[in-house]
């Protein structure tokens, strides 16, 4: 199960459930997390959220002389998580 927010923006969909709880009953979804300290840091850098949501993990993780190199939490869930 998973907290999610509603009408979250992502380039491949809105998230418009809300305010609650997902469970995954087929196939499977990546997420990437990087922590809003982190996003601040590339903001003052220039590199807007909109910007940073259209980027491959490989481009994000060559941002500003690898900032991102590991502190990008990456999750997998699969079917039935």
């Amino acid at each position: 199960y998973v907290l999610t927010n509603t009408n979250v923006l992502t380039k491949f969909h809105t998230d418009t459930g809300g305010y609650g709880w997902m469970y995954l009953k087929q196939g499977k979804k990546l997420w990437w997390f990087i922590s809003p300290d982190d996003i601040a840091y590339l903001h003052v850098k220039n590199h807007s959220i909109e910007q940073l949501r259209e980027l491959s993990f490989t481009e994000l993780v060559f941002l500003c002389d690898h900032y991102l190199w590991g502190k990008i939490y990456v999750l997998l869930l699969e079917e039935n998580d």
